[in-house]
């Protein structure tokens, strides 16, 4: 994934922020299943306490060409801004974030442990 582009929402008096983030998001979510891609991501570069107002598509050029080519965001590109492809910079600073469900169903925990995803160790009391 040596390539990106951004998507800015440009949210107006009928559609909020977040809202139009979720459409567009949910529009990504079945080009990259209608591609059957598993080489592109996804990022958020403006993400403080929400996601923020862009949406940062990372991949290989030719991927992301080929993603601007079925024209998925469809109805939604008057409410975006999208950029060029671009190379990504060779200076960035890189960060992950994951998520730590704390409490967890004793039914979900059994589910888990049959699935082997966690092993016994690994259950804290």
């Amino acid at each position: 994934m040596d390539f990106y582009l951004d998507i800015q929402v440009k949210p107006d008096a009928e559609m909020r922020e977040n809202v139009l983030m979720n459409k567009v998001y949910s529009k990504f979510h079945k080009a990259l299943s209608d591609l059957e891609s598993t080489e592109i991501g996804v990022s958020f570069p403006n993400y403080k306490i929400m996601l923020g107002d862009v949406i940062r598509i990372h991949g290989t050029q030719n991927k992301l060409a080929e993603l601007q080519r079925i024209d998925w965001l469809g109805g939604l590109v008057g409410y975006c801004k999208v950029s060029a492809i671009q190379a990504i910079p060779n200076e960035v600073v890189y960060r992950t974030i994951s998520r730590k469900q704390a409490n967890m169903t004793e039914a979900k925990l059994k589910r888990l442990i049959k699935r082997e995803t966690i092993a016994q160790p690994e259950i804290k009391p």
